[in-house]
């Protein structure tokens, strides 16, 4: 029910976020920064998350080029 809840709302329904990390991002966002880490803790952990997709493209990349 929570999922329900707390998934479409603090990172969208077409994010590629497991489930144990949208849960572990807001509860550890709560605890370094109180309510407003609610929000936040989820929106660092997807943005940490695509930069490293997009690092991990540009190392495939490179690698291929050499």
């Amino acid at each position: 029910m929570i999922h329900n809840f707390l998934r479409p709302r603090l990172i969208g329904k077409d994010s590629k976020m497991s489930d144990y990390l949208v849960l572990v991002s807001a509860w550890s966002g709560l605890t370094w920064f109180s309510l407003t880490g609610f929000v936040l803790g989820p929106i660092i952990a997807a943005l940490f998350n695509t930069c490293w997709d997009i690092m991990g493209q540009e190392s495939q990349t490179s690698k291929r080029k050499t």
